[in-house]
């Protein structure tokens, strides 16, 4: 259910696009599809069963600068990637996907002065 949210996001993005409703530079969102289909999969299966399962799932989507302070082994008694399971993985696309999103709204905004300022 959670997942179709996601993919829905990048339908909707596509139809108000093509009635002429958000400019064409909105697009820029799809490059972050293959993390709203990453995203869209995890949200399908069930948390897991311990810190230590969430983290070794998760490594590779934690920040860098995060991993040792979100690393269960580490820390005895406090997990905090565990009991936000889900809610890491929705801030881990949306931080990418409204990045775009405001992106090509700002480059929708320059278009028209950098057009006319190129002479066309």
């Amino acid at each position: 259910m959670m997942g179709g949210l996601v993919l829905g996001f990048y339908a909707l993005i596509a139809a108000l696009v093509a009635v002429r409703f958000m400019p064409w530079s909105v697009l820029l969102v799809f490059i972050t599809l293959p993390r709203g289909i990453k995203v869209a999969q995890t949200l399908g299966l069930p948390m897991p069963d311990t810190p230590a399962a969430a983290f070794r799932i998760a490594y590779k989507q934690i920040p860098r600068d995060l991993r040792e302070r979100f690393d269960p082994s580490k820390h005895e008694g406090n997990f905090p990637l565990w009991p936000l399971w889900y809610v890491v993985w929705g801030v881990w696309w949306v931080r990418s996907a409204g990045a775009f999103f405001v992106l090509g709204l700002g480059l929708a905004f320059l278009e028209n002065p950098l057009l006319s300022w190129l002479g066309f």
